[in-house]
């Protein structure tokens, strides 16, 4: 990138004139309206960003494609299947499964907002192995001696659809909408209140699995709430008291990813950060896993490429570790939501 660039892009975010977010997103709905195939409409409120602060109804304001939309949400209601089975394995005293669990707290990561849009890696990785290992616990399960333990039938006779006909048809059936109108705004909206906030603990969990941070405890938990979310007669109640239970079992899991950046990288410190560009090659690194950062940094180190961080990555600058790496040239952008915007721009 030149200077000049540099400079247009600053002028730019930092005006009053910045491309507005109902402009952008008209804009990405075009292409792609255009790609989703034949999946049609969608609906997701799963972030703050959401079309009218309502839901996304034809295309996610993140850039989500109905396509993607509906195989998380058949994803997501796989997850609470194998969860239903793996807790009973649990309370009949089957041994732990941590690669089913690390699996899980990926897959779960994958259906995160601005996590994952690849509409071929949903198709062809996460729905085939959300497939082979619910038909594992299933397996387990069946061939144990379970007494009064046992599965609802509607839990016991879904089976992952991997055809595009079929993906349709069950996401209809496990959708938002379609819960809505058979369980009612209020339980839907405290049964995905306990989904988001799975999903975020989940994918700090998975960022301490990398860290080599796990617990049992947490994958029990993760286990034991999604076989709950498959319930239709839980008390608002017990709805906010699980929600709850996900926030206390949350700061659990924010402390084993504490513990690994520190073991790894060092206590954090105050840090001045450049927010301003350096003339030269470089390569923009955005979310909050400090392993991938260090890998790119790894990779660039002596090669005369500049590495900026950018949003929820910006923490990393504190840690001693990365202060080693003088191509760690600064932070570019703002926060996550304009991601689609800025990564468009940065020359890099």
């Amino acid at each position: 990138p030149t200077m000049r660039q540099s400079r247009q892009f600053r002028e730019l975010s930092t005006s009053s004139h910045m491309l507005s977010m109902p402009s952008w997103t008209s804009l990405s709905s075009m292409t792609i309206r255009a790609s989703s195939r034949s999946f049609g409409s969608m609906f997701c409120f799963q972030c703050e960003q959401t079309d009218a602060g309502t839901g996304c109804k034809t295309v996610g304001v993140c850039g989500k494609t109905p396509e993607v939309a509906k195989m998380q949400d058949v994803l997501m209601h796989s997850i609470k299947a194998i969860g239903a089975y793996r807790a009973r394995l649990n309370q009949l005293g089957e041994a732990k499964d941590s690669e089913l669990a690390g699996w899980m707290a990926t897959a779960v990561f994958s259906t995160l907002t601005n996590v994952n849009f690849d509409a071929d890696a949903f198709r062809t990785r996460f729905l085939p192995e959300a497939r082979d290992k619910l038909e594992l616990v299933r397996h387990q399960f069946d061939a144990l001696d379970t007494g009064d333990v046992s599965v609802p039938d509607s839990i016991a006779h879904f089976r992952v659809p991997l055809e595009e006909d079929e993906i349709e048809a069950v996401a209809t059936k496990v959708g938002i909408p379609a819960r809505q109108s058979k369980l009612g705004d209020d339980y839907v909206g405290l049964q995905e209140l306990i989904t988001y906030g799975m999903k975020g603990a989940l994918a700090y969990a998975h960022h301490a699995e990398k860290l080599g941070e796990t617990s049992d405890r947490v994958w029990d938990f993760s286990a034991d709430t999604f076989d709950f979310l498959t319930r239709e007669d839980a008390s608002v109640d017990e709805l906010l008291a699980k929600a709850m239970e996900v926030g206390a079992v949350n700061l659990e899991i924010m402390e084993m990813l504490d513990r690994g950046h520190t073991k790894r990288y060092g206590n954090p410190e105050p840090t001045q950060v450049r927010t301003t560009p350096v003339e030269g090659k470089a390569i923009l690194v955005s979310g909050h896993d400090l392993v991938d950062l260090e890998k790119v940094l790894q990779a660039t180190e002596g090669k005369g490429i500049n590495v900026y961080t950018h949003g929820e990555m910006l923490p990393a600058h504190g840690y001693p570790a990365f202060k080693k790496y003088p191509h760690l040239v600064g932070n570019y952008g703002s926060a996550w939501q304009m991601q689609q915007f800025e990564f468009g721009v940065f020359p890099g």
